[in-house]
């Protein structure tokens, strides 16, 4: 009997190249694939509820996959993973779904954070998480251009289907 898992994780992007799997480079996709083989023994492709560029973190990336392995709880299932993905790699949430479940097709909304650090130096706490920009800010022309992006908008023009 197949089972469809969906994980919620978590994760801090400095060392990683992206979310998708990419040849000579190691990313977030190949960590937690490779952790659920050492878990499982069986190689499965991850699906994302989106993706990540290089050096990007997430707070609750959506992915889900199907597995044969139907002997564990949830809770085991995030435990275990947690216990073989590297600490900057966390599973929040694990979480059996129906079939038809796809963490992409299945998004109800996506949500981005973009942070500007508006100084001539940079907290050493901070520079990970955002970026930082010395020259002063028009907020005036920044409001304008934020008061387009609020509501709800039909981005699908934007993807490959």
């Amino acid at each position: 009997m197949e089972r469809n898992i969906k994980l919620i994780l978590e994760y801090e992007g400095t060392q990683y190249h992206g979310w998708q799997v990419q040849e000579n480079s190691i990313t977030i996709q190949q960590k937690v694939e490779e952790a659920i083989f050492k878990l499982t023994g069986e190689k499965v492709r991850i699906k994302g509820g989106g993706r990540t560029d290089t050096g990007v973190h997430a707070e609750a990336q959506v992915v889900n996959f199907i597995t044969d392995k139907c002997n564990m709880s949830e809770q085991n299932w995030l435990l275990a993973l947690n216990s073989i993905l590297p600490f900057d790699i966390r599973i929040l949430k694990t979480e059996f779904v129906d079939k038809d479940f796809h963490a992409r097709r299945s998004a109800k909304f996506r949500e981005y954070w973009y942070r500007i650090i508006n100084s001539i130096t940079i907290s050493a706490l901070e520079n990970r998480y955002s970026a930082q920009y010395v020259n002063p800010l028009n907020i005036n022309l920044l409001q304008e251009y934020c008061n387009v992006l609020i509501g709800k908008h039909d981005f699908t023009s934007f993807t490959a289907l």
